[in-house]
Order: C-alpha cells, then structure tokens, then sequence
C-alpha cells in the first residue's frame, strides 16, 4: 500500500473541511519575534484599531463591521481590549490589525498594511486575509476561509486572534512549525 504524501493529505483535508463548513487556517507567517507581548503592550486597557475592508454578508458595511468586532472581541481570551474600527485619542496610531474579507483579487500579502484590494463575495465561501501591522509592516499574517454563517464567524476570528497573537514566540520557540502548516478547525 502506498503512502499518501503531506501535499495530497493537505489538498485532501481542504477539500473534506470545505465540504464540511470547516475553518480553515493557511499561510501563517511570523516577521517579529515577541508578537503577543507586543500586542498586550499597545491593546491592554485601550483601544485597538481594525481595518476591515470587504463585506460577504449582505448586511451594510456598518452592520457587518460590528459583527466583526464583537466576533474578535469575544475571541481576545479575556484581554482588556476594546477593538474598534473608528481611531480615538486611546487608539495607538502605530499599530493595527487588517482583515481583507473575500479579497480574491489582492495578491499582496506582504503589502496588506500599505494597500488593500477587496471585494465582496457572493460564494458560501469566505475567505479573510488578516495582518498585524506596525505602521506599514507586517508583524504576522494568515489566511483563513469560512463558510458564511454568525457561528461561523466566530469560529473564524478566534483563529485570527490565535494565529497573529499566538501565546509562544513563534521566531524563537521550538514549537514553530511549518509556515505553510494547515490548521483544521471542525
């Protein structure tokens, strides 16, 4: 009997987690070491600014960007932050988070925090490019994909959360894996 390889047991796991409504984690990759730290650092006790860009609900933008922030604002693990989409005098204007929503178009995943293409889907389908950004860097990056639905979407930020803030040093801890590695979450 053959062996199957990790590229087709990885296209096979896609194809049984899409047909099953799975989240989908792909293309995490770290730039900076400390990402966590970071983070509690600039979001402890104030606000911290969401970019979203992109809407596959059907709702307006401003109905979709609160499902949004209350799906990742239940997902920060009890972390006294408060995410917003809209800047105050107790947002850092140094650091950020982006999610492109069904940005089938953008290419640039390195350039997520200098310019952002999106568009909306109109497939079952979401798929969300996220970065932690400093100014226009990339601190840590991911791919996640969805099937539409408010579970769902909670689902889905919990991995963003999880992925771009992880509780290990993703540079310096042995615990790194591949940055390609695919995570399913059923």
């Amino acid at each position: 009997m053959k062996l199957i390889s990790k590229v087709q047991l990885m296209a096979l796991s896609l194809v049984v987690s899409a047909c099953a409504g799975a989240t989908t984690v792909t293309n995490v990759s770290y730039e900076k070491s400390n990402l966590r730290g970071t983070f509690l650092f600039v979001a402890s006790d104030r606000e911290f600014l969401i970019e979203i860009h992109g809407n596959p609900s059907g709702e307006s933008q401003v109905a979709f960007d609160a499902s949004v922030i209350t799906a990742i604002q239940d997902s920060s693990f009890g972390r006294l932050t408060n995410f917003t989409s809209t800047p105050s005098a107790n947002t850092s204007d140094r650091f950020r988070m982006v999610m492109v929503f069904s940005g089938d178009r953008y290419t640039g995943a390195s350039s997520i925090c200098r310019d952002v293409d999106s568009q909306d889907s109109v497939s079952d389908r979401v798929k969300i490019r996220a970065a932690f950004c400093y100014r226009d860097e990339t601190l840590s990056q991911l791919d996640v994909a969805y099937t539409k639905g408010s579970s769902a979407l909670g689902a889905a930020m919990s991995q963003v959360v999880i992925n771009l803030f992880p509780d290990f040093d993703p540079i310096d801890d042995p615990r790194r894996g591949d940055d390609n590695e695919i995570i399913l979450i059923p």
